[in-house]
């Protein structure tokens, strides 16, 4: 098999315990891209925002849509007294950051993927592809031995991709919960949504939680320029092989050679050369 030099950087990569799995290997290359939401910025937006943040409700009945009034409706009510200020009670709103957390599923347990730590996801799904493939190669050939390793959220951010769905944006009381007085910062982020790909994680699956070690072979498969021993012996008896065919070839057309010069004026003139010297 030929290798590619990415692939043999690989490999040499794997030798010295750098890369051991899909994780190490994409941040190893530079071939994931880091991903944090900013709290303090999206704080900001929410601050900044003219949305109501205050709203008033009867204490006898639960904080809800339909329930609540806007600050200014409840001044406006109080001062023309078509309400009793004492028999209401106040929520203001606080902001809630959830539209970075991420529950993805994975073997029955749940794991949490939190963008505002920061997220690392792959740049390309080919390359992920491209080390797979490479890894499974080098197992068929005992090069490398797998290990079982804890799944970590790191891993499965690694199969989150840029959203394509456009966020529709709509009343902005969709984005509250009365019952915690809390607003989602999701319209702060409508450019920056990620989703995980179920399809990339199915076939990534049997690899995420594993770990892999080179074997002794694998320092002499470096060693024999990326061959297996098989491959060098190969590759040796080609060459004798071939070498066999010119010597068959040299030997056919000797005779030949031979005759044709046998009488020549130059060979006639170095045997009288040589006769010459000899008699004196």
């Amino acid at each position: 098999m030929k290798f590619t030099q990415h692939q043999q950087q690989i490999i040499k990569h794997i030798k010295s315990g750098e890369i051991y799995d899909l994780e190490s290997y994409l941040k190893q290359f530079d071939l994931c891209e880091y991903i944090k939401y900013d709290k303090e910025t999206i704080l900001n937006q929410f601050t900044q925002d003219d949305i109501c943040k205050t709203y008033h409700y009867p204490c006898s009945l639960t904080p809800k849509a339909a329930t609540v009034i806007t600050d200014d409706e409840f001044i406006q009510k109080s001062n023309t007294r078509q309400i009793d200020c004492s028999k209401y009670c106040t929520l203001i709103l606080k902001l809630k950051f959830d539209t970075g957390i991420k529950k993805v599923e994975s073997n029955g347990e749940i794991h949490e993927v939190n963008f505002y730590d920061g997220v690392y996801i792959g740049k390309s799904f080919d390359y992920i592809i491209e080390f797979l493939t490479l890894w499974e190669y080098l197992k068929s050939e005992l090069l490398i031995l797998e290990v079982p390793a804890a799944l970590s959220a790191n891993t499965l951010g690694l199969f989150f991709e840029k959203s394509t769905d456009t966020l529709v944006l709509g009343n902005s009381l969709d984005n509250i919960d009365f019952c915690d007085s809390t607003y989602k910062d999701t319209p702060y982020l409508v450019d920056k949504l990620y989703s995980f790909s179920n399809e990339h994680y199915t076939i990534c699956k049997e690899y995420i939680s594993k770990r892999i070690y080179g074997t002794p072979k694998l320092n002499l498969f470096i060693q024999k320029g990326f061959k297996t021993s098989e491959e060098a012996l190969q590759k040796s008896a080609l060459i004798a092989a071939w070498l066999a065919i010119l010597v068959s070839i040299f030997l056919t057309v000797l005779p030949y050679i031979y005759s044709k010069y046998e009488n020549s004026p130059v060979k006639t003139r170095i045997i009288n050369e040589v006769t010459e010297t000899n008699d004196k």
